[in-house]
């Protein structure tokens, strides 16, 4: 039954055009598009789906063209693809995220789909460490994530005080207090509530791969021994959300980091912070 399903969705499915050998994905490959319809109500509208792809265009578009390139952000409500891309064409002038409403359906909420918006954005302007086996540079999936939450977020969502606002009510402890602790003013640990808030809603949808519940409080995970450029566990992107929501040294746009030592002056260091930076589930530093 699930090899008729797999080729019935191959057939009626062509029009995804999803470059999957050209770039990089949000989540490993899964088949939970099979639990996918477009009945029901979600936390996200076919409204709000655009809505949402337009917000990171009007910011980004300007910003890769600096870098020599065309964003195109595209997205197919229609599609059950539980996925996002990110792909750049063969002379590498053309940046293509790839939206899909199969994965905007399982996010449980709109904040969320941003996220991802901006994890894919981020592969090509997140920096250092970048992916060994690309054909063309793209930052590896851990500093995608963390800068989706320490820069694109942020930058999105900045002058968004009333909507910043509202993630205060009911925000948990934990989260709450490691932003009351980093950020001063009423309107940064606002917004460092939404941004944290919105990677949860990715890491539970992430932890449905594998049975994982990622918890807010959670034992440390060990230490990679070399940096990993694959999809962490959930909670090990859980943490990394919640440490860019901690980080205050954005990425200077008009630059892209190509090695540590650039990376290092827009990231989060344990030796100079408390909280924000990135965790060793997935980086292992050299500096």
């Amino acid at each position: 039954m699930k090899a008729l399903l797999v080729l019935l969705f191959a057939a009626g499915c062509s029009f995804c055009n999803i470059d999957h050998d050209a770039g990089s994905a949000f989540m490993p490959e899964n088949d939970l598009w099979m639990e996918d319809t477009l009945e029901g109500e979600y936390d996200i509208t076919p409204q709000d789906f655009e809505e949402r792809m337009d917000e990171a265009r009007k910011i980004y578009e300007a910003v890769v063209k600096k870098h020599g390139g065309e964003l195109k952000i595209v997205g197919n409500w229609q599609s059950p693809t539980v996925n996002a891309y990110f792909s750049r064409s063969g002379d590498g002038k053309v940046w293509k995220v790839q939206m899909f409403g199969g994965l905007a359906r399982r996010i449980s909420s709109a904040d969320g789909f941003s996220g991802v918006v901006c994890h894919e954005v981020m592969h090509g302007l997140g920096g250092w460490p970048h992916y060994s086996r690309q054909a063309f540079q793209a930052s590896v999936e851990g500093q995608s994530d963390y800068a989706a939450t320490s820069s694109c977020l942020r930058k999105l969502w900045q002058d968004q005080k009333e909507q910043n606002a509202e993630a205060a009510k009911g925000m948990p402890k934990f989260p709450k207090d490691r932003c009351d602790a980093v950020w001063k003013s009423k309107e940064d640990k606002h917004l460092c509530y939404r941004i944290a808030l919105a990677g949860k809603s990715l890491a539970d949808l992430l932890g449905e791969l594998n049975g994982q519940k990622p918890a807010w409080e959670s034992p440390q995970l060990p230490p990679v021994r070399v940096t990993e450029e694959g999809h962490p566990g959930a909670q090990c992107r859980l943490n990394t959300y919640l440490a860019g929501a901690l980080c205050g040294n954005n990425l200077v746009l008009d630059k892209i980091p190509q090695n540590e030592q650039e990376s290092a002056v827009v990231s989060c260091l344990r030796s100079r912070q408390e909280f924000g930076a990135r965790p060793e589930c997935w980086f292992k530093a050299k500096i």
